[in-house]
């Protein structure tokens, strides 16, 4: 079954919450990845609350199945030569990630993960974004500028006792994933397709523990401004072509398997970030007026994304008007309860610094 749906009980009104959460309850959804993304999966809960809100309604129009041909809506960023494009950016991940500190992972076939959910002071997110802003950053370079650091300070005392060997270069980078929803970047329209248009991009900067916030969030501002403008991400996407050709090739060895991307390109976090403010989900809610006539309500949505052989540990970040979400997902493998405490706590505390 690739979608699992559950209805689990509410909770009470935070002291940052205005609306009331009595009568509250979550309708929970967990996908298999492969098979559409995030964007996908909010189109179709959409549906199925507009449903549960509106009965009587006529309901939004159904998402489409049919998906137009990969390589061809996305042809001008990629050329004519898509496997060419796969074997540049598979070693031009390969060359950025080669100085990048590899986390400890126990088991490599143990991918059982645990996640802790917290949510952030009301009003952070404003004191973020003039902070990036100030700094010619987006949020999420700031949200990547943060996560270096906090994950800087976890690992320095290991990288520090780690003895470079003899012809082998030194890995203390901190290399900080991003996914990216790569749909603006089709030459056709992919509004309403259930599907999966997922890349990502990576930074991977030096000593970030002992650098002040702005001066890491002009780098990672550079590399991603960069990206975005050569539509990097999109070329990306192909390096995950070239892996899966790899990994069918090590079938015979499924702990190489789990190992290669972990290898090839460490990173030692990733981040998913996404701003639902003015969408469906950021319903107002006035004092007496419950804006649909006392019926059902949106009052919060989370949203919780899975690790893998690539990054073992991800923070998803939502944003809906003056409220921000974290989720973070740990492989238990290579992280332990109370490590992984220590590092959101730690995260939270200097993004609250800010």
């Amino acid at each position: 079954m690739s979608v699992r749906f559950c209805v689990l009980p509410g909770r009470t009104a935070s002291p940052s919450q205005t609306a009331g959460f009595e009568g509250s309850h979550y309708l929970a959804m967990v996908y298999d990845h492969w098979i559409g993304d995030s964007r996908a999966m909010r189109e179709l809960m959409q549906r199925i609350f507009q449903r549960y809100q509106h009965p009587d309604k006529p309901p939004l129009s159904p998402l489409k199945l049919e998906a137009p041909d990969f390589n061809s809506i996305f042809r001008k960023h990629i050329g004519r030569l898509p496997w060419l494009t796969a074997i540049r950016e598979s070693m031009k991940n390969y060359w950025r990630g080669i100085r990048g500190f590899r986390m400890s992972i126990g088991n490599p076939l143990n991918f059982n993960s645990r996640f802790l959910y917290r949510e952030l002071p009301k009003g952070l997110i404003d004191k973020i974004y003039r902070l990036a802003k100030s700094n010619q950053a987006s949020v999420n370079d700031a949200f990547i500028a943060v996560l270096a650091q906090t994950m800087g300070e976890f690992t320095a005392e290991k990288r520090a006792k780690k003895r470079k060997k003899k012809f082998h270069i030194q890995r203390n980078q901190m290399g900080i994933g991003t996914i990216v929803d790569i749909r603006d970047a089709s030459s056709e329209s992919l509004d309403g397709i259930f599907n999966l248009y997922l890349s990502s991009y990576m930074v991977f900067l030096n000593n970030p523990e002992h650098r002040p916030v702005p001066d890491l969030l002009h780098e990672v501002a550079a590399t991603t401004a960069y990206v975005k403008k050569t539509f990097g991400t999109v070329r990306g996407f192909w390096s995950l072509v070239m892996a899966r050709f790899w990994t069918d090739r090590l079938r015979k060895s499924p702990r190489h398997q789990a190992r290669m991307l972990h290898q090839m390109v460490p990173l030692v976090a990733g981040i998913s970030n996404v701003n639902m403010t003015k969408s469906w989900a950021d319903q107002p809610r006035e004092a007496g007026d419950e804006g649909t006539g006392g019926g059902p309500q949106v009052l919060d949505y989370l949203r919780i994304s899975p690790t893998g052989p690539l990054s073992p540990l991800v923070f998803t970040l939502t944003t809906i008007q003056d409220r921000l979400s974290l989720c973070m997902t740990y492989r238990t493998s290579a992280f332990s309860n109370e490590a992984a405490v220590k590092i959101l706590e730690n995260f939270i505390q200097r993004l609250s610094a800010i």
